[in-house]
C-alpha cells in the first residue's frame, strides 16, 4: 500500500515554520535571528535554494540556535525534495535537546512523517511511539496511531498494524473505508477469519455497491464452512445487480443445489444460458431435484442433440412421466445395449398393453443372461398373457351359451 500525499497534510502545517509565533518562541541570538529573518525573506519570494544557502554552513556557540537553524534547514530541504537532507537536519536538530518544549513533539512528529514517507519505517516507529504518551491532545494521538499502523502494514507486521489502528480508533478515530482495508488485510494475512469476517461486513455496510466486499465475505464464509451464508451473501449481491461474475453465479448455483433449494440453482443456471450437453444435463438434474419432470424433460432433449450419451436417461424420465411411446423411440436410439436398455423397453411394451412383445423381449434377455430380473418378467408377463387368453376363452364360452339360450327361446312349437 502506497503513502498517499494527503496523509502529510499536517505534516506540511507543521512546515510552515517560520511565523512570527515561533520565532517569538525562541531566544536567538542576534546574529541567528538576522539568518533566520533573511532565509524567511527568501523563501517567501519563492528562493528556496537561496533559503537554504543562506543558512548552510551556520555555526553558533548557543545549542538553541544552531537546533533551531537545523530545523528550519529540515523543513526547507523537504519542501526542496530532497529527503535524505531533510532528515538529517531535523535529526540534528532533536539530538541537540535544545528546541522549545513546544516545538519538541512537533518535530519529532515530523521527522516521523519524513521518515514514513521515505520507506524508512522502522526508523519512523521509533520516533512514533514515544508520540502516543507525549501528546496530550486525542486529535494528536489518534493521528500518530494511524501512522503506527501504516508503517507496521508495509512492514507486513500484521498484528502490530491491527494494534495501531484500535489505537486509533480508541483515540476517537472514525474508521473508514482506507482504515478497514488495512484491518482487512492484516487479518487475512494472520487467517483471523471471525475478524476478517466482522471487518467485511462493515465494509459492506460503507460501500454496499462495492462487489468485491461481498465476493470475498463469500469466499471467507465458505473457507469457514459456513456455505448457508455464503449463499445468503452471494444472493444478496446477486439480487442487487452488483455485478457478479460468471463463476460466482455458478457457485451460487451449486449453493443453492447443495442447501436444498434446487428449483432457484435451476433458474439461475438456466439464466447463465447453457449451451453444451452437459450444461443441459446439468440443469436437467437441478430440475429433477426441484421435481420439475417436464423441464427436466425438455433439458435432457437439448442435451442428447449434443451427445447421445444423455438419451438413455431421458428414455427413463420419460417412462417414469408415462410418456412410454417417446420413451421407446428414444430407447430405440441408445448406442449399444444392456440390461438396462432392455428393462425399460419391456416396462414400457406392458405399460402400452402390447404384452406378447414384452414377453419375447424378456425370453430373448433371459436366454442370454439367465438374469433373475428378466426371469421374474417372463414369468408374470406369461401367467399375464395366460390370464388374458383364458378370460377371453371364458368370454367366448359364455357368449355361445348365451347365444344358444337366445335360440331355444325363439324356436317354434310344434
Amino acid at each position: 500500500m502506497k503513502i498517499q500525499p494527503w496523509l502529510f497534510a499536517v505534516t506540511l502545517l507543521l512546515a510552515q515554520p517560520f511565523m512570527a509565533s515561533q520565532a517569538g518562541a525562541v531566544e536567538l541570538s542576534q546574529g541567528a535571528a538576522a539568518k533566520v529573518q533573511r532565509a524567511q525573506e527568501l523563501y517567501n519570494n519563492g528562493n528556496m535554494q537561496g533559503a537554504i544557502q543562506s543558512l548552510s554552513g551556520f555555526e553558533s556557540s548557543r545549542p538553541s540556535d544552531t537546533a533551531y537553524v537545523n530545523r528550519m534547514l529540515g523543513i526547507f530541504h523537504w519542501q526542496a525534495g530532497n529527503g535524505s537532507a531533510a532528515i538529517k537536519h531535523l535529526k540534528l536538530s532533536l539530538d541537540s535537546d535544545a528546541l522549545p518544549a513546544e516545538l519538541n513533539l512537533p518535530t519529532r512528529q515530523m521527522l516521523a512523517d519524513f521518515y514514513l514517507t521515505e520507506g524508512q519505517y522502522r526508523s519512523a516507529l521509533t520516533y512514533y511511539y514515544p508520540l502516543t504518551r507525549g501528546y496530550g491532545q486525542q486529535s494528536k494521538r489518534r493521528e500518530v496511531w494511524w501512522r503506527i499502523a501504516q508503517s507496521h502494514y508495509q512492514l507486513e507486521e500484521w498484528a502490530k498494524t491491527i494494534d495501531g489502528l484500535a489505537g486509533f480508533e480508541s483515540n476517537g478515530g472514525k474508521m473508514t473505508v482506507n482504515h478497514y482495508r488495512m484491518r482487512l488485510g492484516s487479518q487475512l494475512n494472520l487467517q483471523r477469519w471471525k475478524g476478517a469476517t466482522q471487518t467485511l461486513e462493515k465494509l459492506i455496510a460503507l460501500e454496499p455497491r462495492e462487489v468485491k466486499w461481498f465476493q470475498h465475505l463469500a469466499n471467507l464464509q465458505l473457507r469457514t464452512d459456513n456455505p448457508r451464508a455464503a449463499m445468503e451473501t452471494l444472493a444478496i449481491a446477486h439480487h442487487n445487480r452488483l455485478g457478479l461474475t460468471h463463476q460466482d453465479l455458478n457457485t451460487l448455483v451449486q449453493l443453492y443445489a447443495n442447501q436444498g433449494l434446487p428449483d432457484r440453482a435451476a433458474r439461475l443456471y438456466t439464466d447463465l444460458n447453457p449451451t453444451t450437453a452437459k450444461e443441459f444435463a446439468k440443469l436437467a438434474n437441478y430440475w429433477q431435484l426441484a421435481k420439475e419432470w417436464d423441464n427436466a424433460i425438455a433439458a435432457l432433449k437439448r442435451a442428447v442433440e449434443g451427445d447421445n450419451q444423455y438419451r438413455l436417461r431421458l428414455a427413463q424420465l420419460q417412462l417414469q412421466q408415462q410418456y412410454y411411446e417417446a420413451a421407446l423411440a428414444n430407447l430405440n436410439l441408445v448406442s449399444g445395449g444392456g440390461d438396462a436398455i432392455v428393462l425399460c423397453k419391456i416396462q414400457a411394451n406392458y405399460q402400452l398393453e402390447r404384452y406378447s412383445v414384452a414377453l419375447s423381449l424378456a425370453q430373448q434377455a433371459y436366454a442370454q443372461t439367465s438374469s433373475s430380473a428378466f426371469e421374474s418378467w417372463v414369468n408374470f408377463l406369461q401367467s399375464k398373457i395366460d390370464s388374458i387368453k383364458a378370460r377371453e376363452a371364458d368370454d367366448a364360452e359364455l357368449a355361445l351359451a348365451s347365444d344358444n339360450i337366445d335360440n331355444a327361446q325363439v324356436a317354434p312349437v310344434d
